[in-house]
């Protein structure tokens, strides 16, 4: 019986402020449980670009993954020059510049926060309206994924962590499915990812982002591509859930899993 090749798509290295691991670690990692293909995607946030002096982290970054990937030379082994991008909208300028300056294989679009307010790990959801947070939140992911010099939308369901996992209140996403199903087509429609986060299996939340119903909706909407990402932020945790997030494409409908090189897909088959 074939094996099925595994590509994770979303880590973090220490160049990502809440990571801890060198890039030649994670590699190391992810070669030795057997990654066919495997992306380093370091936080760049732009709404605290300059305050936080993510243009020096993120071209640290791109450097040690170009220098690892050099030393390794492995044919049975793709290591990606990624980056995930957040707050795009609040400081388009310097998102624009800096994915101009750098040649990524792999740019995943994020929203971490609504504009103006914290990250959803930081809110106090006793004194927030929950219901229209993920409202705003939904309505500022269509404006990311209609900038779209991205290719793959990171979880999509990411305030879910903190609402569901650690807060413990309980989120109907029916009152916003109208705009997630806008989301979805607008990414099916020309010709984008999104991506299966397999994150939330190892938190409180247990849980994939987005689950299997919104899997399965993107693919009856037309799309054609789906990522898989463990969003790692230590080696220890390379290539978690990976396996249980392809069979989740698959059960939604999806035969093959994307990944990019040069900004542009090509395909692992699922088993």
């Amino acid at each position: 019986m074939e094996t099925q090749k595994l590509v994770d798509l979303h880590s973090h290295s220490r160049y990502s402020i809440d990571a801890d691991d060198n890039v030649m670690s994670m590699c190391k990692t992810a070669k030795e449980i057997g990654l066919s293909v495997y992306a380093i995607t370091d936080h760049c946030e732009f709404c605290t670009f300059v305050q936080d002096n993510f243009e020096h982290l993120i071209k640290r970054s791109f450097r040690d993954i170009t220098v690892v990937r050099e030393k390794l030379q492995d044919c049975s082994f793709t290591l990606l020059r990624g980056i995930e991008i957040g707050s795009v909208m609040e400081n388009i300028h310097d998102a624009e510049m800096l994915l101009r300056e750098l040649q990524f294989d792999l740019i995943i679009g994020s929203l971490h926060n609504l504009a103006g307010k914290d990250d959803f790990a930081f809110l106090d959801y006793d004194k927030e309206n929950i219901n229209q947070l993920l409202s705003d939140y939904y309505d500022q992911m269509y404006d990311l994924v209609n900038w779209g010099m991205f290719d793959t939308l990171g979880h999509l369901t990411y305030p879910l962590r903190y609402i569901e996992g650690e807060y413990g209140a309980n989120v109907d996403l029916s009152m916003v499915a109208e705009k997630i199903d806008r989301i979805l087509k607008y990414q099916a429609d020309h010709g984008k990812a999104i991506e299966i986060n397999t994150s939330g299996l190892r938190q409180k939340y247990g849980k994939l982002f987005p689950e299997r119903d919104l899997i399965r909706r993107f693919h009856e909407l037309g799309g054609e591509y789906i990522t898989v990402g463990s969003d790692a932020h230590c080696a220890e945790d390379v290539g978690k859930g990976i396996s249980e997030g392809i069979q989740a494409a698959k059960a939604a409908g999806f035969g093959r899993i994307t990944y990019f090189k040069h900004r542009c897909p090509y395909f692992i088959e699922i088993v």
